[in-house]
């Protein structure tokens, strides 16, 4: 609680000083998220997925960097666009093209032995006129009391096309599709809000996506009510 505390206090500072930040300016472009906060299994990856898109006519350069990054000594956390850097990076310069979707992904990598908290805080800057917006985000870990089916967590699905423009294929690997289980899906927009779901009658099967808006998505995949894994993916039509 008290890191919490210093790491909001330390982003309002931050905030005052800017002479440039969303409250003062209007910001050319969009950051969308489900959450800024995650939580999971300790020694697990941790993701954040924000959509950005770039509203205004022209191009400019956006700048992403990691101001803090108020972690445990054996955590680290990387920056994803279209590539995930190593945690050594602290910024890159992403070229924004007008009307153009990008998703941003704050990676967590948590050690596996013990639970614990820790925060990031990423700064957005349009280089053509220094517009800035600071988000942090955070994730916690804990143990897993559960027994996990080692069997289930070599389940590979593969997605294509992705990005998908009007439908896309879903096709279990290696035999592990179970034709005894009764398996569902559920479609998520970027703000969290289910748009879709329905059954997979199949080791092989379509869904249909030509009404859906461009952008990211994740896609659910459940087996008798259980969630086993969820997928990126992008519209673009």
């Amino acid at each position: 609680m008290y890191k919490r505390i210093v790491f909001l206090w330390c982003t309002l500072f931050l905030a005052f000083f800017s002479n440039a930040i969303k409250a003062q300016e209007n910001i050319n472009f969009q950051i969308r998220g489900f959450t800024n906060e995650v939580n999971g299994e300790a020694g697990s990856t941790l993701t954040i997925i924000a959509d950005m898109y770039h509203n205004e006519a022209s191009s400019f350069d956006l700048k992403i960097k990691r101001e803090q990054n108020n972690i445990p000594s054996d955590w680290n956390t990387s920056l994803c666009l279209d590539q995930c850097f190593p945690p050594e990076i602290n910024s890159t310069v992403l070229d924004m093209l007008p009307g153009e979707f990008y998703m941003f992904v704050m990676y967590f990598y948590t050690d596996s032995n013990t639970p614990n908290d820790g925060n990031t805080l990423i700064s957005f800057q349009n280089l053509s006129d220094s517009t800035i917006f600071y988000q942090p985000y955070y994730a916690t870990t804990y143990l897993s009391t559960s027994t996990i089916n080692q069997e289930e967590q070599t389940t590979t699905l593969l997605l294509f096309p992705n990005p998908a423009k009007e439908e896309i294929n879903l096709i279990f690997e290696n035999d592990k599709f179970n034709y005894e289980s009764d398996y569902t899906y559920q479609l998520f927009n970027i703000l969290g809000k289910q748009v879709k779901k329905g059954g997979i009658e199949s080791e092989n099967s379509l869904i249909n996506l030509h009404e859906f808006s461009e952008g990211w998505y994740l896609l659910s995949i459940f087996e008798n009510g259980e969630m086993i894994m969820t997928k990126k993916i992008a519209i673009r039509h």
